[in-house]
């Protein structure tokens, strides 16, 4: 019998359908469109993949990041299997946030700010790790997330057999208001 393996088109799937989920859970305002996903080339510089939020938006975003790894050891040697990136638009991060339920926080505060954008990505990647484990899939570990404004300048960690990432759009009050993008190395069962 053949080991169970989540290859990359799968994995993008329920990544979509979990962070999907998520946002009906937890968001008091609907999507104006279904979300999107497409995939798109991995840019990378310096053996990280380039981050910038000026690829999502026309103007200031949020950006905050957590990455996957198999095993303890492999996040001690920064040997990524995979990564979730979010990009919140500036324009509206104030009004999505309080949307996804976060209150009590400054709007004018970048670092709150951002460490809200940071707590909501660290929240995706759980789902869609506890959605891998009900599946029958390794139990990934999750850095803790960076947070970022604009751009990162020295990229995320990837997995380098990886060559694609995919690109999830969500639109509220008739804009693209978030995006995010999913890379994932395939993950043996358990």
């Amino acid at each position: 019998m053949a080991a169970k393996l989540l290859i990359s088109k799968d994995s993008a799937a329920t990544f979509l359908e979990t962070t999907k989920a998520l946002f009906v859970k937890m968001c008091k305002a609907n999507f104006s469109e279904p979300p999107t996903m497409v995939r798109k080339d991995i840019l990378e510089y310096n053996g990280r993949m380039r981050v910038s939020g000026m690829e999502k938006f026309n103007g200031p975003t949020y950006i905050s990041f957590i990455n996957f790894y198999k095993t303890t050891k492999d996040m001690q040697d920064h040997k990524a299997c995979g990564a979730v990136i979010l990009y919140i638009e500036d324009y509206s991060v104030d009004k999505m946030l309080k949307a996804l339920g976060f209150s009590g926080f400054d709007d004018e505060d970048e670092k709150a700010v951002a460490d809200i954008c940071g707590q909501f990505c660290s929240m995706i990647g759980d789902a869609f790790r506890s959605d891998l484990l009900s599946k029958g899939f390794i139990d990934l570990i999750i850095s803790p997330p960076a947070n970022y404004r604009n751009i990162v300048p020295a990229g995320v960690e990837f997995s380098f057999d990886q060559y694609e990432k995919h690109e999830l759009s969500f639109s509220f009050w008739n804009q693209k208001v978030v995006v995010v993008d999913f890379s994932l190395c395939p993950v043996p069962g358990i």
